[in-house]
């Protein structure tokens, strides 16, 4: 373990883990400038998952096989055994880091913090995997927990506790992505269909940074449309699997 990592280890601090959530972009100097954005989340069971973006290269995802979060410092392992070591600013706005890959020496990369208006590139809606039966099952389960507005969580903050009473669209499908199928996947086929419904059909030109968290805590949205969204989801993936059944029956 190298002098830069010890000293972001007694530095850190556990009041800055929640805010690594989000996308990110930041720019590495090579012989030519290439930008990278980073996509962060946390799971329920509070493990990280980090998605990077060369959008100047390929802009395909790659998962970053390591993710260590101390407090305010965040270290990836990159798949070609380099690494990036970052400091989270105090007001959460951008990651100071230390970018290490192939045979280049050390750079310093800053990201910062990206929103619908500044993205390079929106990470939400370029991936659209393929529906399966289990996409269904997860729906139909979602629309079980979260079936009563005595259940319906109004605060999402994207953190789904195990023990949870109350669920957020979110969580809801997170939980029976969970119980359907024995993991999470954050850009799994139900959870884009779900943000295509909010863009598409209940909420039109909407500003949300988070589409399932802004239209679950808008003030505007009812329980009644909540349902409304189920059934809309559901109706959505359907169809993409028959038109799946349908384009792989012609072939």
């Amino acid at each position: 373990m190298n002098r830069i990592w010890i000293a972001l280890i007694l530095s850190a601090s556990p009041l800055y883990a929640q805010s690594f959530s989000g996308d990110w972009q930041g720019t590495l100097q090579d012989q030519a400038a290439k930008r990278l954005m980073l996509q962060i989340f946390k799971t329920s069971n509070g493990s990280w998952e980090v998605t990077l973006f060369r959008i100047d290269q390929s802009g395909l995802p790659e998962v970053i096989p390591s993710v260590t979060v101390l407090g305010s410092n965040i270290r990836l392992g990159l798949s070609d055994g380099g690494s990036f070591d970052g400091t989270l600013t105090s007001n959460s706005a951008s990651i100071h880091g230390e970018w290490k890959e192939g045979q280049f020496p050390p750079r310093l990369v800053i990201f910062q913090r990206a929103t619908k208006e500044t993205a390079w590139q929106d990470l939400s809606s370029d991936v659209e995997p393929p529906a399966t039966t289990d996409d269904v099952k997860i729906i139909e389960r979602a629309q079980q927990i979260l079936n009563s507005p005595a259940k319906w969580n109004r605060a999402d903050n994207r953190e789904c506790p195990e023990a949870a009473k109350t669920f957020s669209l979110y969580c809801a499908l997170e939980k029976a992505t969970i119980e359907i199928t024995g993991k999470f996947e954050h850009r799994g086929s139900a959870m884009q269909e779900a943000r295509f419904v909010i863009d598409d059909d209940l909420a039109k030109g909407n500003h949300y940074e988070h589409r399932l968290m802004g239209y679950n805590n808008d003030p505007k949205t009812t329980f009644a449309e909540i349902q409304e969204f189920f059934r809309l989801l559901e109706e959505r993936v359907k169809k993409k699997l028959q038109q799946g059944t349908a384009g792989a029956a012609t072939k």
